[in-house]
Parts: structure tokens; C-alpha cells; sequence
């Protein structure tokens, strides 16, 4: 019993005496003692590693990345086009509002008879007119072609723009496969906008629009495409005698926004001849 006592009190002095020492110990001796350990360490695991000089950068070897062989950007990724002539891009539609007029572009599905001959451009007709006058969206000029339909509209915003686009293209499909016989898909891809801001890009879409058959090749005598709204135009020169008769059987809406109206003309008419 004595004995564990006495072991005890030796114990506690024994822990009392070391730290005293500690306590006289310098903080200087605690921190040569952590360099100590330190370079042991370094010494002992890291022989590259110079304890004056620091890394030995000779011995060094710059680490490489292997990139896997698929997924990321490279040459030739991404979605190949289904079809022969690429497709609309899925992107962000671009900022419309009521002063800029769009040129939109719809294209038909391969395999479907032409819109350039009578009863097809009939039933085209009446569903333009059909959508072409609202109150945020109207088609003020549109051209058919063999597949596909340009027009020249005014929206208020984007969403005017493609719920208008949207219901102009129900009416279409349904009138067009009602006069087929067929049932289906009737156009290739979503709709392509492009939005004109300036008087020239105005200027020079309604000459693309209303002459668009002779940039495929077909010419008209007096430069009027009757598959078009270049009848009703009264911005020709020289400028069609019979104009005045013709607006008053117009099935599209007259324009409102300025480039439309007067903006465009300060760059001069269009050559209904040229």
C-alpha cells in the first residue's frame, strides 16, 4: 500500500519537474527543435528536396494531362445535320420590338409539290390572310417559292413574333395537306428570323423578298412575281399604273413601323425593271 503511494508521489513530482522545464524553456528552443523534426523529415522522405536551397527543380517533371477521346470541343464534334441542308440553329431568338421589321423564312419538307402553281399558292394565300392582320403581329410582304416562303413582318416583341409564326404555320399545313390528300409533317425545320434595323437592311430585304424568283432563275414580264405581294407594292419604280385598283383587293395589312413606311425610301426606290 506504502509502495503505490509512494509511486504516485513520484509520478507527480516527475511531472511537476518536466514542466518546469518547459516553462524555462525558450521559445526559441521550441522552434529549432519543430526545424529539427522538420529537416529529419524532409531528409528522410524527400531526398530531392535541398534544405538551403529548396526544391531541386532539375529532378522536377511537369505532369501530364491526358484529355479522353470523347466529349469536349474538337474538330468535327457536335450533332451532325439529319438532312442535306443544315438546320436552324436552337439558339436564342434575337431582340424584337415594334419599330424593326423581320424577314422570316419558312421551307417545306422534301417531297411536296410546288407552291408556285394555282390552287397551292390559293390556299398559301388565304392562310396568310388569315394571320397576317393582329394586334401585335402582322405579314406586310411575303414571295413563294417552289419550297419555301419568304415574309416581311412586324411583331411587337419575340413572343408576339413566334406566336404569330406559329399560328401562320398551323393554318398552312393544314390547308396544304387538306389540298394534298396527305397527312404529315409539312415543314422541314423551325422558322429562321432576322430582324432589320436599319433602313438600308430594310431596303435591301424587300428587294430580296419581292424579287427573290429572279434570284432563282425565273423571270417575270414587267418584274412582278404574281406568286408574291410585289402587285400591291408601292414603292416600284417606275411605279405601277394599275397600283391604286390593286391595294384595294390587298388581302396583307399596310405597314406601320417608320423603316417600313418611309424609313426604307430614303435609299432610294426599287427598280421594278432592273
Amino acid at each position: 500500500m506504502q509502495s503505490s503511494q509512494q509511486a504516485r508521489t513520484t509520478s507527480a513530482a516527475n511531472s511537476a519537474e518536466s514542466c518546469c522545464a518547459r516553462e524555462d524553456r525558450a521559445p526559441r528552443d521550441d522552434f529549432r527543435l519543430h526545424k529539427s523534426n522538420t529537416e529529419s523529415w524532409i531528409l528522410q522522405h524527400l531526398p530531392n528536396v535541398f534544405i538551403d536551397g529548396g526544391i531541386d527543380m532539375t529532378k522536377t517533371k511537369q505532369m501530364t494531362l491526358e484529355y479522353p477521346e470523347w466529349g469536349g470541343f474538337r474538330a468535327g464534334a457536335g450533332r451532325k445535320p439529319a438532312t442535306a441542308r443544315a438546320r436552324v440553329e436552337h439558339s436564342a431568338r434575337p431582340r424584337v420590338t415594334k419599330h424593326t421589321p423581320v424577314h422570316v423564312t419558312l421551307r417545306l419538307a422534301d417531297g411536296l409539290p410546288t407552291l408556285r402553281q394555282g390552287r397551292s399558292h390559293r390556299a398559301l394565300l388565304d392562310a396568310l390572310a388569315a394571320s397576317a392582320s393582329l394586334d401585335n403581329f402582322r405579314i406586310v410582304h411575303y414571295s413563294a417559292q417552289s419550297n419555301h416562303v419568304h415574309l416581311v413582318c412586324e411583331a411587337d416583341d419575340a413572343r408576339a413574333l413566334s406566336r404569330g409564326v406559329q399560328g401562320l404555320c398551323v393554318r398552312i399545313a393544314r390547308a396544304l395537306n387538306r389540298l394534298w390528300k396527305r397527312v404529315g409533317k409539312t415543314f422541314a425545320d423551325r422558322f429562321h428570323s432576322r430582324p432589320l434595323k436599319s433602313p438600308r437592311e430594310v431596303r435591301n430585304t424587300l428587294a430580296y423578298v419581292l424579287k427573290n424568283a429572279q434570284h432563282h432563275g425565273i423571270h417575270d414580264v414587267g418584274g412582278i412575281d404574281p406568286f408574291s405581294s410585289s402587285s400591291w407594292f408601292d414603292g416600284w419604280n417606275p411605279r405601277s399604273p394599275a397600283l391604286e385598283v390593286l391595294l384595294r383587293y390587298c388581302p396583307l395589312p399596310r405597314a406601320r413601323s417608320w423603316l417600313m413606311t418611309k424609313g426604307w425610301r430614303k435609299r432610294g426606290l426599287l427598280d421594278r425593271l432592273g
